[in-house]
């Protein structure tokens, strides 16, 4: 073991298991402590625990169903049961095929609540605003007969199953027993979300400001996202797909952002709007994908 003096580790990519080992001091009595490890992508986690016969452990991680958890949580947390004014080692063996993060904390009971209870708040006001969008770009459909409002739906659908996906909020309530899907829906959704996005860019320049450049790239990217989504559910989860679909996106969105202030410095005032929607897009997968990489 070597002694880790930073708040949490990044490993880089590696198939091979991590051990890690924490020394705990119990010197308050009266608290219900627990081991919260703060990295939801964890394929197997298993947590090494003193007992009076020697040690026992628990399994947790992606590759179990989601309320095996001993508790529930898009983390992974484990009782801490350390006699008072007592000391011990605990240990965590960590498997990923993705990137290694070693990050967790000891806490309380009660201020696990608190900040689950903050996460949650926000999370939920985040995707409380895309249901909005959704609903409402669909009633819009609708009611005005026009697929551009139907392809932004779409679009926003895609968005919130992308980050659900990749924050552990899609395993904890959309698919908590498979498994399977689990491991490829967030390298598929980086892909696969793109394409409503299309639809709709395509939609709103052909009303509006089409060109043959801006008709050629929107039409490659399609086949890629197209290919590398039936790629993805045909073969195992490759981290490197992960990195490769958030690019992508970035650089589909980003073509979008450059060709509206090509226009813009062409005079035409009404793509504001449209820029500054794709620029939100754009800046919540960048630094989804930075916070997924620190």
């Amino acid at each position: 073991f070597t002694r880790n003096t930073r708040i949490d580790i990044n490993r880089g990519a590696s198939p091979d298991f991590q051990w890690i080992k924490i020394n705990v001091t119990n010197r308050h009595p009266d608290e219900e402590w627990l081991l919260e490890y703060a990295f939801s992508g964890a394929d197997t986690l298993v947590y090494y625990f003193p007992t009076d016969a020697g040690y026992d452990s628990i399994i947790a991680g992606e590759h179990r169903p989601f309320y095996e958890r001993p508790y529930i949580s898009r983390n992974f947390v484990f009782p801490l049961d350390i006699a008072y004014d007592s000391t011990a080692n605990i240990y965590l063996k960590l498997t990923t095929n993705g990137v290694v993060q070693i990050n967790g904390r000891i806490t309380t009971h009660e201020t696990l609540l608190e900040t689950t209870g903050t996460d949650s708040i926000y999370r939920g006001f985040y995707y409380g605003i895309m249901l909005i969008v959704i609903l409402a770009n669909l009633i819009g459909s609708i009611y005005a007969r026009n697929m551009t409002f139907l392809y932004l739906a779409l679009s926003a659908i895609g968005n919130f199953t992308a980050l659900a996906a990749y924050d552990g909020v899609g395993f904890q309530y959309f698919w908590p027993n498979a498994i399977a899907w689990n491991d490829k829906a967030p390298a598929f959704f980086m892909f696969f979300n793109i394409l409503p996005g299309i639809l709709f860019v395509k939609s709103y320049f052909k009303a509006t400001h089409s060109s043959k450049a801006l008709n050629i790239v929107l039409s490659t990217a399609r086949v890629v996202a197209i290919v590398m989504s039936v790629v993805i559910l045909l073969t195992d989860k490759i981290p490197e797909y992960v990195t490769f679909g958030a690019i992508f996106d970035c650089l589909c969105i980003g073509g979008i952002l450059a060709y509206c202030i090509f226009l813009f410095k062409q005079g035409v005032k009404d793509i504001t709007l449209f820029a500054i929607g794709w620029f939100c897009i754009f800046s919540g997968i960048f630094f989804l994908y930075l916070q997924s990489s620190d």
